[in-house]
């Protein structure tokens, strides 16, 4: 991904992994990535995923435990 953006690729980068820890997804983020999306999630929804990044929004789905972290840390 960072290959990409040294290049100056513009478009959206998607991450599609088998993964949905925290760890990844805010990974993912921080090295420029505009969404991420398990495997495990609901694959019909990498259509709304790729929509969002090509209209210029981030898409990062907030799983259960990123949603309890982000309530019980406040």
């Amino acid at each position: 991904m960072l290959c990409l953006r040294h290049q100056e690729y513009k478009g959206g980068i998607l991450i599609l992994a088998g993964k949905d820890k925290t760890h990844y997804i805010t990974r993912c983020k921080q090295a420029g990535a505009a969404g991420f999306i398990s495997k495990r999630n609901n694959l019909s929804e990498l259509t709304n995923t790729l929509c969002s990044i090509e209209a210029g929004y981030s898409f990062f789905l907030c799983t259960r435990e990123i949603f309890l972290q982000k309530v019980f840390s406040d």
